[in-house]
């Protein structure tokens, strides 16, 4: 046998409706919540990694100056050794432009060697911008999914009446 809904009061199965509803809605609320806040927590996580990762490209690039310095000191000491050993004046002629022409190209050496650990710093700085406007956009999704769940409670409890 078959009840029509109209046989039935609306109280009887209105509550459990409506309680089900206002669950839904909590439910709605807090997984919205919690995702935007791991979202959160995930662009400020990549920001960080990101600076870190600038800051290791540029120690990175200190290094390497260091290195190719002690090098081309090792290269220039070298050079005038053989120069003096063969008797030629290190201080005038062909032997002092030697070492100013390679003295100037190891300057040049060290400031590429530098530019490129800038660039790739910059290059991991460029993000931190989008991971902050993620985490901006993560904060704005978990208001509107909170939004989203009130309003959606507050329309269960509106069609029950």
């Amino acid at each position: 046998m078959r009840l029509d809904d109209d046989l039935i009061p609306p109280l009887y199965h209105g509550p459990a409706v409506l309680g089900a509803q206002l669950f839904a809605a909590g439910a709605q609320v807090y997984s919205a919540r919690a995702a935007a806040r791991l979202q959160k927590r995930a662009a400020r996580h990549n920001a960080n990694v990101a600076q870190q990762q600038a800051d290791d490209a540029r120690r990175r690039g200190e290094s390497r100056v260091n290195r190719y310095r002690q090098r081309l000191r090792a290269l220039l000491g070298r050079q005038r050794a053989v120069m003096s050993s063969s008797g030629a004046d290190l201080g005038s002629g062909s032997p002092q432009q030697i070492q100013l022409g390679q003295e100037l190209l190891g300057a040049l050496d060290v400031k590429m060697i530098q530019a490129n650990a800038e660039r790739e710093a910059w290059g991991h700085e460029a993000m931190i911008p989008q991971f902050a406007f993620q985490e901006e956009a993560a904060r704005i999704e978990a208001f509107g999914g909170t939004i989203g769940g009130i309003a959606q409670g507050v329309g269960a409890v509106a069609a029950t009446r």
